[in-house]
């Protein structure tokens, strides 16, 4: 029952969404990456976006089994989750300032007036996946704030 009452809590919740989040926006950012505008993917934002989601797993899977609760990491468990969205917002501002061309072009109509579908998908899944995780650390903080009064 313990498991279960762990497993379902907000904090968890949210920082479950962003870690699904910034994985499917990895994978769309891996498939679509590369195009006449930028012939690699940045280094920088695939990085992070492997920080963020491995910090992220490891997390979640400290707080469902209690390790959160022992003396030194539960002290400094919402400094990782704030790191982790840390990571999360490094990801994102990376891919977009590896689109800067991509970016400028379509603003300039140089190569159309509408952005490609899987550059607006990308964007969003990052914004909704570091968002989602700075929820998950607010919330977290009240939790602990509450808990300690």
């Amino acid at each position: 029952m313990k498991f279960v009452k762990r497993l379902v809590n907000l904090p968890i919740l949210f920082l479950g969404v962003g870690i699904v989040c910034g994985l499917v926006a990895l994978i769309i950012y891996y498939a679509t990456g590369i195009n006449e505008f930028n012939d690699t993917l940045s280094p920088l934002c695939l990085g992070f976006s492997y920080a963020a989601i491995i910090l992220g797993v490891v997390l979640v899977l400290a707080r469902l089994f209690g390790v959160d609760n022992l003396k030194h990491i539960g002290d400094n468990f919402d400094i990782l989750v704030v790191t982790d969205y840390l990571f999360g917002l490094a990801a994102f501002l990376f891919f977009i300032t590896s689109k800067v061309n991509y970016i400028a072009n379509v603003f300039v109509s140089i190569d159309g007036t509408t952005f490609d579908p899987a550059f607006i998908m990308t964007i969003l899944f990052y914004l909704i996946s570091f968002v989602a995780i700075l929820v998950s650390s607010i919330l977290y903080k009240k939790i602990v704030q509450e808990n300690k009064e």
